[in-house]
């Protein structure tokens, strides 16, 4: 292993944020859970999780990488008050090449006290998996610990349809390149209805990732999307905080769908960066 790799891999090197994800079909949007996301170590270039992770896959340590990732997130998590669910991102490659991976994660969570019905896997890969009948096996061992499946990225890369007959899973997680400007895009509502409609003949449910804006969120509700995170409801912190601070903004007064003004009292119209989510 390089010695890039093992800087990444020492104690303390990776850190874990955990961003909020809110249920939005309601009358109220209420806190669900948070996905976990890995940073690399500080004040490198491998604190982008987009570097990181790229590296990582260059160099084929994605299972390495995994188990340190979600060993950290489930312990963190696990002293936080009252979390519904924890979110943890797992390549398609893990499954498939890491035979006791669903056994690793079973054991960090009973080593962190943290029932693993309360956690999703999220799969995310950049290349298709090959070996299909290791990949439905390592799903069918992580389900039996009553851990629950996401699709990450939906509509890009190797999210596709096929990955949706062979993973059956209980949650699509729609990329923000769809839920960005929803809106104002007929044709983005078009797709959305669509996955919606999908989701549901699955027995799925849709979360949109990297919601921005106030009128997108009210766009997404109306489509039958039921959860969602993104900048607008909650940035990744290293400590989460359970307050208002998570408060979805409100929906009916013009001033709140504008967002928040800045420091010329102005609202910003267009959408802020939303790297790392």
């Amino acid at each position: 292993m390089s010695d890039v790799l093992e800087q990444m891999l020492a104690p303390d090197a990776l850190s874990i944020h955990f961003q909020p994800i809110f249920e939005i079909g309601g009358t109220s949007t209420e806190l669900w859970g948070f996905e976990a996301l890995a940073r690399g170590p500080k004040g490198t270039h491998f604190e982008s999780a987009q570097i990181l992770f790229d590296y990582v896959r260059l160099k084929r340590e994605e299972a390495r990488v995994d188990r340190r990732c979600i060993a950290e997130a489930i312990a963190r998590a696990s002293t936080f008050p009252d979390v519904p669910r924890v979110s943890l991102n797992v390549h398609a490659s893990t499954l498939e090449r890491d035979r006791g991976f669903a056994t690793f994660l079973g054991s960090a969570a009973i080593a962190a006290a943290f029932d693993p019905a309360s956690i999703v896997v999220e799969i995310v890969e950049q290349t298709q998996y090959y070996d299909a009948t290791r990949f439905a096996s390592a799903l069918a061992e992580l389900r039996s610990l009553g851990v629950q499946i996401a699709i990450d990225d939906f509509g890009l890369g190797n999210g596709n349809f096929r990955t949706i007959l062979d993973v059956q899973p209980e949650f699509l997680k729609v990329d923000r390149y769809f839920v960005n400007h929803c809106a104002r895009d007929a044709n983005r509502q078009s797709l959305l209805r669509s996955v919606v409609q999908v989701a549901r003949d699955f027995g799925s449910i849709v979360i949109a990732e990297g919601v921005e804006d106030a009128d997108d969120l009210m766009t997404l509700s109306s489509l039958g999307v039921q959860l969602a995170q993104g900048f607008l409801l909650g940035r990744p912190q290293y400590e989460p905080e359970f307050s208002s601070n998570y408060a979805a903004p409100c929906r009916q007064t013009p001033a709140c769908r504008r967002g928040s003004p800045d420091r010329n009292g102005q609202f910003a119209s267009g959408p802020s960066a939303n790297s790392g989510e």
